[in-house]
């Protein structure tokens, strides 16, 4: 089974527009794809989903979010231990969304930020768009 590794802004997304391609990609987790999060990104998540520039957008309740958090790890498997890596050095939260996939042994890393888009592979990972993500898995 392939193995996948969510950026935070790729969950964050999945959230906020119910009916976009990052929401697609979620709910097909487990049928055809397995998914793997850290608590680094899970907390992430969380931060982000509570600030105030997002909250004023959509103001979602903390419980929708905890929610929200609790169904991904219902249906993710959870690394912990994640090897420290030094690869990004404008972003280095980026680091650790690379890490996880490391860990993972992930075959792909979706996300939508240009840090990690930039290097299109790195230890065998393919580093993907939500859209090519979704292209590749139906």
């Amino acid at each position: 089974m392939i193995k996948v590794v969510l950026d935070t802004n790729v969950l964050v997304s999945a959230l906020l527009s119910g009916d976009g391609v990052p929401n697609k990609i979620l709910r097909l987790a487990g049928p055809n794809y397995q998914l793997f999060i850290c608590q680094e990104i899970m907390e992430e998540t969380k931060e982000v989903l509570l600030r105030p520039r997002i909250r004023r957008r959509i103001p979602l309740p903390e419980d929708s979010i905890n929610a929200f958090l609790s169904a991904i790890q219902s249906v993710a498997a959870v690394i912990e231990d994640l090897p420290s890596i030094h690869v990004i050095d404008d972003d280095p939260d980026d680091n650790i969304i690379l890490a996880c996939a490391i860990k993972a042994d992930a075959d792909y890393l979706v996300s939508g930020d240009i840090h990690l888009k930039q290097l299109g592979r790195y230890e065998g990972i393919r580093i993907v768009s939500p859209s090519e993500f979704l292209a590749i898995i139906v």
